[in-house]
Order: structure tokens, then sequence, then C-alpha cells
């Protein structure tokens, strides 16, 4: 498996929004809790309007093409980087350090192996 790290675009709002959905949806039926949304769709909406702020910083995770999961980070808060989300297929395959900050939102993507 060949993981690439990228800049997400709006282009990807919907991947990944139906990441999100999923990984919601699983948390709150595992344990018990309420929907964090109601629907795929506002999931996409919110991931949507954060990538169309410029003060927010995405990422996503590919494989060979396929989004396999993203990461949206607020540089603003002192707690900058957010939950990273990953297709559950794809969890023990790949590790995503949630432990430093962004160095730069210009930065080449990165190649991993995993």
């Amino acid at each position: 498996m060949s993981i690439t790290i990228r800049r997400a675009q709006a282009a990807d709002a919907a991947k990944c929004g139906a990441i999100l959905y999923s990984a919601f949806q699983k948390l709150a039926h595992q344990h018990n809790f309420p929907r964090d949304f109601p629907s795929v769709e506002v999931a996409t909406g919110l991931l949507s309007m954060l990538l169309a702020n410029p003060s927010f910083y995405a990422i996503v995770a590919e494989d060979k093409g396929r989004i396999i999961g993203s990461n949206f980070a607020d540089p603003r808060r002192s707690s900058a980087l957010g939950r990273s989300r990953l297709i559950p297929r794809c969890r023990t395959k790949v590790s995503v350090a949630n432990s430093c900050k962004p160095r730069s939102t210009t930065s080449r993507p990165a190649t991993f192996r995993a």
C-alpha cells in the first residue's frame, strides 16, 4: 500500500463527508451516543464549508488515487489538529500522527509506504 497525503480540495468534500459520517455513525452506535450528523449530506455540507474557509487546513490520505481518510485543522486554535478519519478497513494499515502542527499550507504532497 502506497499512501499519498495531499491538501484537500473542494471536490473531495463528498468522499470525505461519507467517511466522516460513517466514522461518527459507528462511534455513536457502539457507545449509544446521539448521532453527530443526521445524514451523509449534512457531514458533506460541513466539510464543504470548512474547505471553502481559507482559515482551515485540510488534508486527505489517498491509496492509488482513492481517498481513504482526511484531517481538518483550525490553526487558530491551541489544539490545531483535528481527529483523523480513515475508512475502517484501512485503519490497521495506516497510522496518522496527530501530534504536530502542519509546517506549511503550501507544502508538496508526501508519500508514505505502509
